[in-house]
């Protein structure tokens, strides 16, 4: 994926996922996974987005 080689990850590297404001925090060991029929997003479960208060659609920092 273009995005990915851009940002010079590839699949099965883990990187962490910064949120800011008022419930700030990082997630940590995020695995990823690249595909041409990927874009570019993060796809947190339930409990690490209510964790973070992070919602659909909202940007967040990644770090690696």
């Amino acid at each position: 994926d273009v995005q990915a080689k851009e940002l010079g990850l590839k699949n099965g590297d883990t990187v962490s996922i910064r949120k800011g404001g008022i419930r700030a925090g990082i997630l940590a060991n995020v695995f990823v996974r690249v595909s041409d029929k990927f874009e570019l997003r993060v796809h947190l479960d339930t409990d690490e987005a209510n964790a973070l208060a992070i919602k659909n659609g909202e940007e967040v920092e990644l770090m690696w």
